[in-house]
């Protein structure tokens, strides 16, 4: 019985003791607002790959822009442009239909469309999937926003379109 009472005893202070730790998640560490391109942390970026029906098949691919900080009472207009570098042609393989985006006030997260013009984009064989020609690169990049800064590192998103 005085083993069950030690037990009992040892168990409500380490209950009692620890109840009065401070909770380090409600700390702010940084007070910074940025916006960055949710899947840009992806080293090779992503693959938009469509099955190919007819020459003038479009589809949709939608990526998602984050504002980095706590919700702000005012609404961020992001810009964003494709990267001169790019592959893929505006107006023959994708479309943007705007260049711009508004994240809502009191939100952190907003879709973008890109419509993505399958019909146009070759189809590739079995042979090409490794190191395929047929392969569009879009070098989508965050050029600014107001009331925020583009993220150093997370601002360009490397989108491969692919027709099978």
């Amino acid at each position: 019985m005085r083993k069950l009472y030690k037990l009992l005893a040892i168990v409500l202070a380490s209950v009692a003791l620890t109840s009065c730790f401070k909770d380090p998640g409600t700390d702010i560490l940084w007070n910074g607002l940025e916006v960055e391109i949710n899947e840009a942390n992806l080293p090779g970026g992503v693959q938009a790959a469509f099955t190919k029906t007819s020459s003038t098949q479009e589809d949709t691919y939608e990526i998602q822009i984050n504002l980095v900080g706590k919700p702000q009472t005012f609404p961020v207009v992001v810009n964003f442009d494709a990267d001169a570098t790019s592959t893929a042609i505006a107006g023959t393989h994708y479309l943007l239909p705007a260049k711009s985006v508004t994240i809502p006030a009191g939100q952190n997260v907003v879709k973008v469309p890109i419509k993505v013009l399958t019909g146009n984009l070759p189809v590739e064989t079995n042979a090409q999937v490794t190191a395929s020609p047929n392969i569009q690169v879009l070098l989508l990049a965050i050029t600014s926003a107001d009331r925020a800064n583009p993220s150093v590192n997370y601002s360009k998103l490397r989108i491969r379109l692919r027709a099978r």
